[in-house]
């Protein structure tokens, strides 16, 4: 990557959570390569069906970024697109059940002797779901892809928002789609950008976040919720200009506790990565 950035994931424990004494079921990850910026965000269903779904979110994320890793590297441009959205799933799901399997086995391994016997995975799949938002950042475009719930923003050299992924075609009577859903390879979003549209900073967050605002009208709830990662961009060009962006990342933390003890009551979850290099003006 010729282009270097500056990136920083937080997970906070839902105010609910915490009354409840659960954990938080949150995970993300990142990493970097020669060719691309992986960043992923996995948020664990927590009912009393998805006991085990804070490690399914964690397997979720270790997932999404070897098979992005595996797959970002074999071609580029419109082939590469193409292979996220018709192998990447394919290859998550993959390794999220071969590693879910050999967790319970560990964990439990009369349970799941018994389910695998009785050819009943689907139940001990369950109860590791979870969502997942990927984003695949290259020289050759930005490859976005999301499974459920989440959001995924990108902001541009003046700090205005967009969403890459729009098609928004939830179940009905289901809170979301995830992991564990029936044909899950085949409810995966997609979007690509090409790189003259490279945004400045790239935002996920888990739904724990934008569920805070849930008032008002769309347009006035989406609006509060572009509110946090636009404040983090403007500190971070100030900052970017005095080297003290590890602080004002810092700050962060505090801020998402705040939300989930005024707002949704649930984990909360952000991963940025912010453009650095003499372009950041």
């Amino acid at each position: 990557m010729n282009r270097s950035f500056f990136s920083k994931g937080y997970s906070c424990r839902g105010a609910s959570h915490i009354l409840e004494d659960k954990p938080c079921q949150d995970a993300y990850s990142l990493r970097e390569t020669e060719t691309a910026l992986v960043l992923a965000v996995s948020d664990g269903h927590g009912g009393e069906s998805y006991d085990l779904s804070r490690y399914g979110a964690e397997i979720a994320v270790a997932s999404a970024l070897d098979a992005a890793e595996s797959v970002s590297g074999k071609c580029s441009g419109e082939e590469l697109y193409e292979r996220v959205r018709a192998d990447l799933p394919l290859e998550i799901t993959s390794l999220w059940r071969s590693r879910v399997e050999a967790d319970i086995s560990e964990r439990e391994p009369e349970f799941f002797a018994e389910k695998r016997g009785a050819d009943k995975m689907p139940l001990v799949y369950e109860r590791y779901g979870a969502t997942l938002v990927v984003v695949i950042l290259r020289e050759d475009g930005i490859f976005c892809a999301q499974l459920g719930d989440g959001d995924i923003l990108f902001l541009d050299e003046k700090g205005s928002v967009t969403r890459p992924i729009t098609d928004f075609d939830e179940p009905m009577g289901v809170s979301t789609y995830s992991l564990v859903s029936s044909k899950s390879e085949q409810l995966w979003r997609f979007a690509r950008f090409i790189p003259g549209s490279a945004p400045y900073m790239i935002f996920l967050s888990s739904d724990g976040l934008v569920n805070c605002f849930d008032y008002g009208t769309d347009e006035q709830a989406e609006d509060q919720f572009h509110r946090l990662p636009k404040s983090l961009f403007q500190k971070l060009k100030e900052a970017h200009q005095t080297d003290e962006m590890e602080r004002v990342s810092s700050l962060l933390p505090d801020i998402l506790e705040r939300y989930t003890q005024d707002g949704s009551g649930d984990d909360i979850t952000v991963l940025f990565s912010f453009a650095g290099g003499n372009d950041v003006k």
